[in-house]
């Protein structure tokens, strides 16, 4: 569940930053079309950017890379049976994101058995590519899927024009849309970024099927625009329908006799790029990094009925060890903020392994990885050692995670990759010691 949680606000991220560029820049502009493909790559972004990450460490090499070496002090891991505050908190956010999740997924689910409920309880009436389903009472005119709902009373007065309306729904198939959107909505519910991305998302769908009934249907835009001011009081049905009332008519009336956007104008959406970098700069930043690390780590279980570690480093004096070459770097990779950041970051992070307290295992394991000429973290390993295997994979785990460092350079300012190895030391208290995280430097 920790993982869902890490992927929700990695996800989060991304869609937050490309709502703000879409709301400033895109937004106002005549040009639903291009504005929903926007949107859904923003949301295709978001959701795909956390696996993308994942896959390209996991591509990336094992073996160890010829060049240059750097060994920092060693870490050690020590075994306590307090939760640290870090740890508390990322279980509380657990259970409440999880609570969130599953109200609104039961919320969400309610609404789909509501809007079966009313298309099971009309007359049905087929047509070519739809289904008209008449209420004796439906305020508001509706369409999901390959319905259009609507009451008798404005099938009667009203028929051609609204379902002119809600064909260009159909035939877009906007209700795909809004279903990727509710999901987003479920999985983010705590992120004000989903919810007003949905609602983006349903006023492009209301200017297309506007745009749909007057210029591809030939409805008279006077009298449907009074149709719509008539509808306007109806009462909203479901998130997950396009109902003919659903956008703020001031709007959609001035999206109507709006003038489409010049080709150039069009050249905004490529401000979604430069706000996807910026939110990929932010998740690995070492904070945000920490914290979405932090909330992959969460459980479910008390803190206080599993076994915790924290990790601190030692007075090792570092070792610095270069190999004679010309490419050498100039400059040494550095953690962002320094060591005692990267040794922050290893305390929040770091867990002893439950097979590893289960069995006894401690001792030191030596993690090397290359830090690349873009900073990012590479060809991960554990040295050979006698060790449990969990050991070795939550060292490894950790380092893997890690955001982006600041490249080492060579004598002429290039970025140059650079090997480094980082020990870190497991171990179990002793008995007649009191459980509890020392710290020395």
């Amino acid at each position: 569940m920790g993982t869902l949680f890490s992927y929700s606000i990695f996800s989060g991220l991304f869609l937050a930053c490309g709502y703000v560029a879409y709301r400033l820049l895109l937004s106002g502009e005549k040009q639903p079309g291009l504005n929903r493909a926007a949107l859904l790559a923003v949301y295709a972004v978001s959701l795909l950017a956390m696996p993308a990450s994942l896959l390209r460490l996991a591509m990336a090499p094992e073996a160890p890379a010829a060049g240059h070496m750097v060994e920092a002090g060693t870490v050690t891991a020590i075994l306590t049976a307090t939760p640290t505050p870090a740890s508390a908190i990322s279980h509380v956010l657990l259970c409440g994101f999880l609570a969130g999740l599953i109200a609104v997924g039961a919320w969400t689910l309610l609404g789909i058995a509501r809007l079966r409920a009313l298309i099971a309880g009309g007359r049905r009436v087929r047509r070519e590519g739809y289904t008209l389903v008449l209420l004796k009472d439906c305020a508001v005119p509706f369409s999901f899927m390959n319905y259009i709902v609507m009451s008798e009373a404005d099938a009667l007065k009203s028929e051609s024009m609204i379902t002119a309306h809600e064909l260009g729904h159909l035939r877009r198939r906007h209700w795909l849309d809004l279903l990727l959107a509710q999901a987003v909505c479920v999985l983010m519910w705590y992120n004000p970024a989903a919810w007003l991305m949905r609602r983006e998302l349903r006023s492009v769908h209301e200017y297309q099927a506007d745009g749909s009934a007057i210029q591809t249907d030939g409805v008279d835009a006077r009298i449907y625009q009074l149709l719509l001011i008539e509808k306007a009081a109806g009462v909203r049905l479901q998130s997950l329908a396009n109902s003919l009332n659903h956008s703020n008519i001031y709007k959609r009336i001035t999206m109507m006799n709006k003038q489409f956007n010049r080709p150039a104008r069009r050249m905004r959406v490529l401000a979604l790029v430069p706000a996807i970098a910026m939110a990929a700069a932010l998740v690995n930043s070492p904070a945000v990094a920490s914290a979405i690390n932090s909330a992959g780590n969460a459980t479910l279980l008390s803190e206080n009925l599993r076994p915790q570690t924290a990790a601190a480093p030692v007075a090792d004096d570092k070792v610095t060890d270069k190999k004679a070459s010309e490419q050498a770097p100039e400059t040494l990779p550095q953690y962002p903020g320094g060591e005692d950041a990267m040794y922050q970051y290893m305390i929040k992070s770091m867990h002893y392994p439950e097979e590893a307290v289960k069995a006894g295992q401690e001792g030191r394991v030596v993690v090397r990885f290359t830090v690349m000429p873009d900073g990012t973290v590479s060809n991960v390993y554990a040295e050979d050692n006698n060790l449990h295997e969990a050991l070795n994979r939550e060292a490894v785990r950790v380092v893997k995670a890690m955001p982006a460092w600041t490249p080492a350079r060579n004598k002429e300012g290039k970025a140059v990759e650079c090997a480094y190895a980082l020990p870190v030391t497991f171990k179990l208290p002793k008995q007649s010691t009191p459980t509890s995280l020392s710290k020395s430097r």
